[in-house]
């Protein structure tokens, strides 16, 4: 990375790994990178419109989206925003209705599902074609930097600060149910669909 981060956040998008804001010892970041993985180099790209560190960053229809986080004086926020690489341009989308630092974020049926976060089980939507935050059912538990993933339809919540239990969201029964405990608190697991 051309630039030292922690509490970043990352996706893929058409074969690059993006990674966007965070903190180091200067403070909270705004800057993003891209990396090859075939000429093995980073990439600068431009930096987000908000500082944010502990949020979320999820790809969608060819675009970036980086949503909530820490801003640059330590509060949770509700701001979102995407990077189209086509222009190199970042630009805001309405905020979510809750602020949420610490939230884990999925895309599933052009949707992206913003969940969970400091102290906090709701969760909520935004639909990509009317550019609208939805509110979904509440999770059975409060997660505070769980990791999310999406499998056969299915979004799947694993543990956060607190939290030893695997959940998983049936969108066509617009409920959450747990699925198994986890023999302790998984506190910022890394989990991925292949």
């Amino acid at each position: 990375m051309g630039e030292k981060r922690c509490l970043f956040a990352s996706t893929l998008l058409d074969g690059l790994v993006y990674c966007a804001g965070g903190w180091n010892d200067t403070g909270y970041l705004s800057s993003c990178e891209s990396y090859n993985p075939e000429e093995r180099k980073w990439s600068s790209i431009r930096n987000m419109n908000k500082k944010r560190s502990y949020h979320a960053l999820v790809s969608a229809r060819g675009l970036l989206y980086a949503l909530g986080g820490w801003d640059d004086e330590s509060n949770a926020t509700n701001t979102a925003e995407f990077y189209d690489p086509r222009n190199g341009k970042w630009e805001y989308i309405p905020p979510m209705k809750t602020c949420r630092s610490g939230l884990t974020a999925v895309v599933l049926n052009n949707e992206i599902y913003a969940i969970g976060g400091d102290g906090l089980s709701s969760v909520e939507k935004y639909n990509l074609d009317t550019k609208t935050w939805i509110d979904v059912p509440s999770m059975n538990e409060e997660r505070w930097s769980g990791s999310a993933c999406v499998v056969d339809g299915l979004i799947w919540v694993f543990g956060g600060r607190g939290a030893n239990t695997v959940e998983f969201y049936h969108p066509a029964a617009n409920k959450w149910q747990v699925s198994t405990k986890m023999d302790r608190e998984r506190w910022c697991p890394c989990v991925l669909s292949i």
